[in-house]
């Protein structure tokens, strides 16, 4: 059957390296102005790559792996910016990078076990971003981003999955931490202090969260993980007003627009695949993606994915959905309809994507060690 798709990608160049890449990102070199590609590995490497494919700078920082990075402007005047990476052996490091590919070290923060995720976020409505990071140490931990010392943590029983801010509404006027831990509990935070404002307790590991605002008083809480079940709580109340149930676990929450999300993409996902000695590639898949509306009408499903990132973009002023699979497919479906845009076999476990609109750019990077830049047409 001859599939006709309504965009083209063309491959412009791959890069192998003999370790898994793990993330990618873009940063702009400050001196040239020209983007740049910075990877890191599964044996503790950032790399430096330009925009056509060529290995600029490469230096070992941990002897384990590294699986979550972030670049950022510092809150000063100078034309620097950070990188931050984490993984696999708890310690969170900050760089200044330097046009002469330079890597200088600031400041490092260290967890008890391996980082889950980090981000930025203003919490205090000052103009000042703080860092908000979580850990399988069982803690949660706001830093200081200029020097890496902690504001305020919390820690849970059990390692923590997922982290999210949720933004004020109705009367409440500030910002709440909301996290969820593998010991199965939803707690909230005041973003200020830490101090607990409320807490609930589910059956199984959770490992997704996000929220969607409808409007000034219909807000709600979305979180799931391994009892596969998506729990839908109204903010107002705290009560569990639906509960969705799936055939695997939730792996990822995507809620949009960013303004003001009244959708959601849910991803669920199989570790089948570990336990079972057929060729990854013929295996069928019941794991896959789900598009629900602010009614939690289920509005399209793509099933027999196995999806490991999951980004919201725009193609040609549509919003679409990319994202890669455990075999090693990267492919792009329309949010409107769930109809599928374009597919490309790539050669291993796909682990991040990067879609740099400027230059209609996907990057994405894999298993195999291969890094894959395609142009969108």
């Amino acid at each position: 059957m001859l599939l006709l798709f309504k965009v083209k990608l063309k491959q412009v160049w791959q890069y192998k390296h003999k370790d898994a890449i793990n993330g990618i990102l873009v940063n702009k070199n400050i001196k040239t102005n020209n983007p740049e590609l910075i990877v890191y590995t599964n044996n503790g490497e950032i790399l430096i790559l330009s925009l056509d494919g060529n290995l600029c700078f490469s230096e070992k920082v941990s002897e384990k792996q590294l699986w979550k990075g972030l670049i950022y402007e510092p809150d000063s005047q100078e034309k620097i910016l950070n990188l931050l990476v984490g993984g696999m052996d708890g310690i969170l490091r900050c760089y200044t990078i330097k046009s002469s590919y330079e890597l200088v070290p600031i400041w490092t923060h260290t967890f008890k076990s391996s980082i889950s995720g980090f981000f930025l976020e203003d919490l205090n409505n000052d103009g000042i971003t703080e860092l908000i990071s979580y850990s399988l140490d069982k803690t949660l931990r706001v830093l200081n981003k200029k020097d890496g010392l902690m504001i305020w943590g919390q820690m849970f029983e059990k390692g923590i999955g997922d982290a999210i801010i949720l933004p004020p509404f109705s009367d409440l006027e500030e910002k709440e931490v909301c996290a969820c831990g593998n010991d199965g509990t939803l707690r909230i935070f005041d973003s200020k202090n830490g101090e607990l404002k409320w807490f609930k307790k589910f059956s199984d590991k959770m490992r997704a969260l996000t929220f969607l605002s409808v409007d000034s008083q219909k807000n709600y809480l979305l979180c799931g993980g391994d009892d596969r079940l998506l729990h839908i709580i109204d903010r107002n109340t705290k009560i569990e007003v639906k509960t969705l149930e799936f055939s695997d676990y939730l792996w990822k929450l995507c809620s949009y627009p960013h303004s003001s999300p009244r959708n959601v993409l849910v991803s669920t996902y199989s570790f089948e695949f570990l336990k079972d000695e057929k060729d990854l590639s013929s295996i069928d898949f019941s794991s896959g993606l789900f598009k629900y509306d602010s009614e939690f009408t289920r509005k399209w499903q793509v099933v027999g994915e196995n999806i490991e990132i999951l980004k919201l973009i725009d193609i040609d002023s549509k919003r679409s959905s990319i994202y890669g699979t455990t075999k090693g497919e990267l492919k792009g479906i329309d949010e409107t309809d769930g109809k599928q845009l374009f597919k490309m076999e790539c050669s291993s476990c796909i682990n991040d994507l990067f879609y740099l609109p400027s230059k209609d750019l996907i990057f994405s990077c894999q298993d195999d060690g291969s890094i894959n830049s395609y142009r969108v047409n």
